[in-house]
């Protein structure tokens, strides 16, 4: 009995050793790597380490994770003297990391894409009467048997209702935007 104690007790050790490295690695990359003044963050010695960064960063709760983002990006804007966009930052840095979106099935995906598409640039009354002329040639052209196939994962369905929506969606910007 002593000697799975000792053990156990090991093993926990070990374990708080580790996560301690980890942590204590993730706080000096934040904290003082020397970031390459052309290159950035990406420019540091050892990338492998910032990779290692993101991955830690990622689980940590959202106040430290965005500390760490806020702390290493702003030494990095002194550095370099330039700031990067937002598509650009580190995985685990984007202002909208970790919430979750709206799903729907296959099928609302797929319309709402090329929906969301088609509407770019065009006025609310031109955007409104494209979504009409849309759904409308979408319920003519795809059966509720092939929206079903679609949300279950069906090829065959899903080749269809992806041309249905790319045509539908031609049609409709040509009919439209007159």
């Amino acid at each position: 009995m002593n000697r799975i104690r000792k053990i156990t007790g090991m093993a926990v050790l070990v374990c708080l050793i580790f996560v301690g490295l980890m942590i204590g690695g993730w706080y000096r990359i934040t904290t003082a790597s020397t970031i390459h003044p052309t290159r950035g963050i990406y420019g540091m010695e050892g990338v492998e380490s910032l990779e290692i960064w993101i991955e830690i960063n990622r689980y940590m709760p959202n106040a430290a994770r965005q500390w760490a983002c806020n702390t290493l990006l702003a030494r990095e804007t002194a550095v370099t003297k330039m700031t990067r966009p937002e598509n650009a930052v580190p995985y685990s840095c984007q202002h909208d990391f970790g919430t979750r979106r709206a799903t729907g099935t296959p099928y609302d995906t797929i319309v709402d894409g090329n929906l969301r598409q088609l509407k770019e640039g065009l006025s609310p009354e031109l955007e409104a009467a494209l979504k009409t002329c849309f759904e409308a040639k979408m319920a003519a052209s795809v059966t509720p048997e092939q929206i079903a196939a679609t949300n279950d994962s069906d090829i065959p369905a899903m080749q269809a209702v992806v041309g249905a929506a790319s045509i539908s969606a031609r049609e409709c910007r040509a009919e439209v935007a007159k």
